[in-house]
């Protein structure tokens, strides 16, 4: 559904990565990890088409970027990137899910606000829906972002730390709708530095900094070599039947 072809992005001058190629196939729910500034925003910003990319080719589904339908890919960016202050609602920031989209007016149908008030339903924030998106928590902000993004109905959806800032509950219903999302046939890519999430909830992991260190199963990935590797830091992995634990080998002391 997705594929780099030696692909070579980054700002200005200053390339962030070069000569990458990468497939997620149609259907597949990947989750890459790496350390802060390995390149996974930007990445992430190639496939979406936000950057531009000096060199290589990036596919969606076939087709070059350019000619894709709007909506066939849903984004959710990172939480602090975007504007909170905007003097609009929940609602209306998931309503803005459907720009760009071929519509009959301008303006929302009676079916596209009952399908943003059942998206609100489904990811828990129906009593926010009038509030200004400032007025919220950065957990719902994030529903709320997520809610646009699903809104028109995308075959890809592209998150970048979709479960940064949100209490553990709130992260385990996200992963799980997303899980939902994946077996109903929508192809999901996600930025997370949680590894044990990943290794509890997604099938699939993308070691990157600056390029693929490893990919596949996290219980074939999330190895002692491939994390020192990825991270520049002496990681241990623990496994104990079918469960992943990843921790610092080095405990941090305190004095007292």
């Amino acid at each position: 559904m997705i594929e780099l072809r030696d692909v070579t992005a980054g700002y200005r001058l200053n390339p962030v990565f070069a000569h990458l190629s990468l497939k997620a196939h149609e259907g597949s729910f990947t989750g890459i990890v790496g350390p802060t500034g390995a390149g996974k925003t930007t990445l992430l910003r190639a496939i979406l088409g936000l950057i531009p990319t000096t060199a290589g080719e990036v596919l969606v589904g076939g087709t070059p970027l350019s000619q894709t339908r709007p909506g066939l890919i849903g984004y959710v960016p990172q939480a602090g990137t975007t504007d909170s202050y905007f003097p609009t609602t929940v609602k209306q920031i998931i309503l803005m899910g459907l720009a760009g989209v071929r519509r009959l007016t301008p303006w929302a149908s009676r079916q596209e606000n009952t399908k943003a008030e059942e998206l609100a339903e489904k990811l828990g924030i129906t009593p926010c829906l009038n509030h200004h998106i400032s007025d919220i928590s950065g957990g719902q902000q994030q529903r709320a972002f997520l809610a646009r993004a699903l809104i028109a109905d995308p075959q890809v959806l592209v998150l970048d730390e979709p479960t940064a800032g949100v209490d553990l509950k709130t992260q385990n219903h996200i992963l799980r709708m997303l899980a939902e999302l994946n077996r109903e046939g929508v192809t999901v890519i996600m930025t997370t530095h949680d590894l044990n999430a990943i290794a509890v909830h997604l099938p699939r992991v993308m070691c990157f900094n600056k390029g693929i260190k490893a990919e596949g199963a996290p219980s074939e990935v999330f190895t002692d070599d491939i994390l020192r590797e990825t991270f520049g830091e002496e990681l241990m992995v623990l496994k104990q039947e079918h469960r992943i634990f990843i921790t610092g080998r080095n405990p941090i002391k305190f004095r007292g």
